[in-house]
């Protein structure tokens, strides 16, 4: 009787880590990575809206040179600089398009741990129905 328990304490051992590591292989799971990759993409999104309201400068510069051109009598050269300041004076919509992204992405995140934790579940539950079968 007492090898007969050890030996099944033994097989439970080895089917626990068995499923230890079929739970850690669901992170290659093709599943969860797009929804990782939209988890991802959500929060890219919440911070362009955040920076859509940041005030932006753009500074162009350009020269040119007609000093080679002989077809031309008074050969000059042309220089051109051009500064453009682009802010947003008011958006009433400001604060709720940045907390609307903010959730998006936080609504992302849980449903990538739902996916997570039903592909877990499920894995558990098929691997004790087969054990006791």
């Amino acid at each position: 009787m007492k090898k007969l328990s050890l030996i099944l304490l033994s097989l439970s051992l080895l089917n626990a880590t068995s499923l230890k590591t079929m739970l850690e292989s669901i992170e290659n799971n093709e599943q969860l990575k797009a929804k990782n990759y939209e988890t991802l993409s959500k929060e890219e999104s919440a911070k362009s809206v955040k920076y859509k309201y940041y005030p932006s400068a753009t500074l162009q510069v350009g020269f040119v040179s007609f000093d080679y051109d002989r077809y031309i009598i008074n050969p000059n050269n042309l220089t051109n600089v051009s500064l453009a300041i682009d802010a947003l004076i008011y958006d009433g919509k400001r604060n709720s398009n940045i907390n609307l992204a903010k959730k998006n992405h936080e609504l992302s995140q849980i449903e990538l741990e739902k996916a997570k934790n039903e592909l877990e579940f499920n894995l558990a539950s098929l691997y004790l129905a087969l054990i006791h079968i």
